[in-house]
């Protein structure tokens, strides 16, 4: 009986250990994520941390592995000890970001000071443990490499703890049982975590003399073959594009959605199944199946690729994930079969974390100096496209030629359907993403059985599909950074058919620049003289934020806004106003001040200024009562910064205005509704507020370039929206007056949660 519970014994400690870091990584990404401005690029670089921490931890357990038995367990001992030491997590001048600091060391230098030691003693202990298991006379310990699944199994079920149990029921820092309903504990993130660390710290102790107790009498770690460095160049190779390929998901949909740990997790959730799935005893799926299931999965993301197919949030979360492990299973299954002998155990798994490091920085920092558009995620695809296996050509030059050509007349067969679109003037979303994407895409799959032509194909089509993305219209600018790419462009807005003066039918458009943040726009401006000075889009002057303006008029001196976009909002400068921008990317700040772009700011009646960094962190230097309206500007789709939308945020915001003063959150979003935590920090704070959903009512709306919108307006009581009250098209927050606000929907900068508001699923 004892025999059978020492094994469990080591595949607790590896599996309590794998979720106690995966666990930190939402937890310290979350963390730091504000001070960032929430931007997507965070949770690469965090990643980028995380890989280098567990890279180290396997280094140490290699080397330690050389020490005899009784001198690696009493060094570990002490290791655990000083990570113990370090702990709870806290995360000091929590208020202060990076300044003039480049965010990305800024970064990896937080996280090293919060929660580097811990995470690196926890990264030892797989490789070691099993490196201990090894030295045993126990069951299955001449390869223990089914003790991977266990770690794998720990991690993924770490990530599903946090975005599903701990993140909805306890805050990361400050336990506080009035934000919480009355059947959760108010135990804090960061002391759970703490408690659990020492109960991995005596689990592994507890395994390490077990190992000395029944190591076995004899090991002869000469008999091993030493290997050579193509063999450990392939393991590299292998672990670093699925790293690579979950990096690039996880952007790719953070980017349309929101920068939150539940869509961190299940692109990642996705990458470590595939270890569990590739590293258990039990084969699931074949070679072949697995390989032809990444293909057609790859051309599905290549048909989200089309500018006009943008994809649903449930679209993201199912596709995307799936790619991900199947690319994990065609990479990883060829690691597992590819492992050496137990005594080269902490080598193989020091490559596997070295590839994951690699694909970590390709995606973090190669990629962003190198590409001025993300191409890093299609890059990815094909790489794996290339990792399967190929069956050797009976003809190689026929082979060649075929490789060559196919894709090549499908390429040809886009390019003609491309322009037949063009020509044909279609209004037809659907019938559009029919001809221009779905028609080519089929063309290819019956190639998904042949990788390199396959490859060569999706290449093709995804070239075709970024090029037709990027360039509806003509690119003007283009600059990447941190925060994402900026591309200025000019477009013509939608064909108008009108009578002309005898009757007949005349068509024509109506010229826009435009502001693109990576998929969203953010901002554009008519070139028609006419409409030029018009304040456009989500800020047209019939729109909820003109309501405001009108309403309001000169009794608004002194205007706050947090997200420069294209400065459309600089066309309500009236002398006498001032309108400060507090914008975090530089690049953007750049573009709006140039009037080869947009002429909003340059054109300009009132004082206009601008201030660099994040909106919340900047707007906390002003002096309290200073502002007269605080337009918070952020939230219009593209990925949501949830610190802005916060008790704590909406303190800051009331303090800075002035008796009478307003707050005005622009909440237009594809996928979240964010209306409710509106109405829930309105009813915590006592507060009054009113919320619109705009939409085009005429002609000469969408001429002038309008969205439909949604605002919210927010003061610190109802005589203060007074002049907005009586109009019809306002409802009044909070929705149930008098009763307490909805703990599902009251976020806070410790307890956040997207299931409550997503709405398009």
């Amino acid at each position: 009986m004892i025999s059978r519970r020492i094994p469990a014994l080591f595949g607790l400690a590896i599996l309590a250990s794998a979720l106690l870091l995966f666990v930190a990584e939402p937890m310290a990404a979350k963390l730091v994520l504000p001070l960032l401005g929430g931007a997507p690029a965070v949770w690469n670089g965090c990643m980028l941390f995380f890989q280098a921490a567990l890279l180290a931890g396997y280094l140490y357990a290699h080397f330690l592995g050389r020490l005899p038995a009784r001198w690696q367990v009493t060094a570990h001992a002490a290791v655990l000890a000083i990570g113990f030491l370090s702990l709870p997590l806290a995360l000091g001048s929590r208020a202060a970001g990076p300044g003039t600091t480049p965010p990305l060391p800024w970064l990896l230098a937080t996280l090293a000071a919060l929660i580097g030691f811990p995470f690196f003693a926890l990264a030892a202990a797989s490789p070691l443990l099993q490196r201990w298991y090894a030295r045993t006379d126990l069951p299955g310990a001449s390869d223990p490499y089914f003790l991977y699944a266990a770690s794998n199994a720990g991690s993924l079920l770490g990530l599903l703890l946090y975005p599903f149990v701990l993140e909805p029921a306890l805050r990361i820092l400050t336990p506080d049982a009035n934000l919480l309903p009355p059947h959760l504990t108010p135990w804090s993130q960061s002391t759970l975590w703490t408690v659990m660390f020492a109960g991995v710290a005596v689990l592994t102790i507890a395994s390490g003399l077990v190992m000395v107790g029944m190591r076995r009498a004899e090991v002869h770690p000469a008999k091993a073959s030493p290997g050579t460095w193509r063999e450990r160049l392939t393991w590299l190779v292998l672990a670093a594009i699925p790293s690579s390929l979950v990096l690039g998901a996880t952007q790719y949909i953070t980017t349309d959605v929101a920068v939150v740990p539940l869509l961190w997790v299940v692109p990642l959730g996705a990458y470590l199944l595939s270890f569990v799935l590739s590293f258990s005893r039990r084969t699931i799926g074949s070679e072949r199946f697995w390989g032809i299931s990444f293909a057609v999965l790859a051309l599905g993301g290549t048909l989200g690729f089309w500018a006009l197919s943008r994809p649903y949030a449930w679209a993201l979360l199912i596709l995307h994930p799936l790619a991900v492990l199947s690319a994990g299973m065609v990479c990883h299954r060829r690691l597992v079969a590819m492992r050496p002998p137990a005594e080269r155990l902490t080598e193989f798994y020091v490559c596997v974390a070295a590839g994951g490091v690699v694909g970590g920085a390709f995606n973090t920092v190669v990629a962003p100096l190198i590409f001025p558009t993300v191409v890093e995620y299609p890059l990815a695809l094909l790489a794996v496209c290339r990792a399967r296996p190929e069956a050797p050509a009976k003809n190689a030059q026929r082979a060649l030629l075929l490789d060559l050509g196919i894709p090549a007349a499908i390429a040809a067969v886009a390019l003609v359907l491309q322009q037949f679109v063009a020509r044909a003037n279609w209004e037809d979303r659907g019938k559009i993403v029919l001809v221009l994407a779905v028609i080519p895409c089929c063309l290819a799959l019956p190639l998904v059985a042949r990788p390199r032509r396959f490859m060569i194909a999706l290449a093709a089509l995804m070239a075709i599909a970024w090029y037709q993305g990027s360039t509806q219209g003509t690119v003007k600018y283009r600059e990447r950074t941190f925060f994402g790419v900026s591309t200025v462009i000019e477009r013509p807005g939608i064909p108008f058919t009108i009578p002309d003066k005898n009757g007949k039918p005349q068509t024509f458009r109506v010229k826009f620049q435009l502001l693109n943040h990576n998929t969203t726009q953010h901002g554009r401006q008519s070139l028609d003289p006419a409409y030029r000075e018009l304040p456009t889009s989500y800020y047209h002057r019939s729109g909820p934020l003109g309501q405001v303006f009108d309403a309001y008029g000169p009794r608004l001196r002194q205007v706050a806004v947090i997200g420069a976009g294209a400065g459309t909002i600089a066309a309500y400068g009236e002398p006498g106003r001032r309108i400060t921008f507090f914008e975090i990317d530089p690049t953007v700040v750049r573009i709006a001040r140039d009037p080869a772009f947009f002429t909003f700011v340059h054109d300009c009646k009132g004082d206009v200024g601008f201030v660099v960094g994040d909106g919340r962190l900047k707007i906390a230097e002003a002096s309290d009562g200073l502002f007269d309206l605080i337009v918070v500007d952020a939230f219009n789709s593209d990925a949501i910064p949830v610190h802005l939308l916060t008790r704590e945020a909406l303190a800051l915001y009331l303090r800075k205005l002035r008796p009478g003063g307003l707050i005005a959150f622009h909440l237009s979003n594809q996928n979240l509704d964010l209306v409710p935590v509106v109405d829930a920090l309105v009813a915590d704070a006592h507060a009054a507020g009113l919320v619109e959903q705009n939409e085009i009512d005429n002609l000469d709306q969408l001429l002038q370039g309008k969205d439909t919108s949604e605002w919210a307006v927010v003061a610190a009581d109802k005589a203060s929206l007074a002049s907005l009250a009586s109009d019809a098209r306002w409802l009044a927050l909070p929705v149930h007056p008098g009763a307490p606000p909805d703990k599902r929907y009251l976020w806070t900068d410790d307890y956040s949660s997207l299931f409550s508001v997503v709405e398009s699923w």
